[in-house]
């Protein structure tokens, strides 16, 4: 069980720790990118903001969110939030971004101070 559990947060630290490293970074050598965090544009393909996770909706274009990005999701929610959108499940509300990230910021200390994985740590420390 402890081996299982090993294996989940290792997989679970690498996959931040990659998004992380790739976030803000151009996505081929010269290509276009945005590294200021503050400076996220609207996805691909969109007018707005929104808060879309199907399929055909989320957004993947890394490259531009800001570098050291960490999140469950892209950061259209914390600009909407930032900007006055309201909570709720509709593609112009958000969730609770800044809570979740909480939750994975405080994991990856928890599994930094468990099992001593400093990659962890560098991730939480950004």
């Amino acid at each position: 069980l402890q081996e299982n559990f090993a294996q989940k947060m290792t997989y679970m630290v690498n996959t931040l720790y990659e998004l992380s490293e790739l976030s803000g970074h151009a996505k081929v050598a010269g290509g276009d990118h945005v590294s200021d965090p503050t400076a996220v544009p609207v996805g691909p393909n969109k007018t707005q903001y929104d808060s879309d996770l199907s399929d055909k909706g989320i957004r993947n274009d890394y490259w531009n969110w800001g570098k050291g990005y960490i999140s469950a999701y892209p950061p259209d929610q914390f600009i909407m939030l930032e900007n006055g959108a309201s909570y709720g499940g509709q593609n112009n509300q958000v969730w609770a971004p800044y809570y979740t990230l909480h939750k994975i910021l405080a994991g990856l200390i928890d599994v930094y101070l468990v099992s001593g994985n400093k990659k962890a740590l560098e991730v939480a420390e950004g």
